[in-house]
């Protein structure tokens, strides 16, 4: 789960403006436990995008998929505001 963020951070510099992000909220499901030394991939998908006063919010879908598993280890939803 603490990768999230640091991977919205890269999707942040990448495709937005945007200054300052602030999570606020994230709701997982199925999530499963990791081995330390596992290869994992992250899908986001974004859903959502709302304008508000100063910036936008947003609602991604997330599915993090783990090596040699069957299911993904986490399913989520998470709401984003992004502001000048």
């Amino acid at each position: 789960m603490r990768l999230l963020s640091s991977t919205e951070a890269k999707i942040r510099a990448r495709y937005h403006s945007r200054s300052t992000s602030v999570t606020l909220a994230l709701t997982a499901r199925d999530v499963s436990p990791v081995r330390a030394d596992a290869r994992m991939r992250g899908r986001f998908t974004l859903a959502t995008v709302e304008e508000i006063k100063g910036g936008v919010q947003t609602t991604w879908n997330v599915t993090v998929e783990c090596e040699n598993s069957d299911k993904p280890c986490c399913v989520a939803e998470w709401l984003v505001r992004y502001y000048e």
